[in-house]
């Protein structure tokens, strides 16, 4: 299980990849690759509060 604080930057990580992605949309050379990434991320944060 991961800690609160660890929560708290998968998060916060998702959400400034995300904000990169939708402000520089034709800057993400590797889009698939950066997307999958925050789908795992937030796939193992989900896992990890239940």
């Amino acid at each position: 299980m991961i800690t609160r604080e660890e929560s708290e930057k998968l998060y916060l990580y998702c959400l400034e990849e995300l904000r990169l992605i939708i402000e520089h949309p034709y800057e993400n050379d590797a889009l698939e690759e950066r997307l999958t990434t925050i789908q795992y991320k937030l796939e193992t944060l989900f896992q990890n509060t239940l």
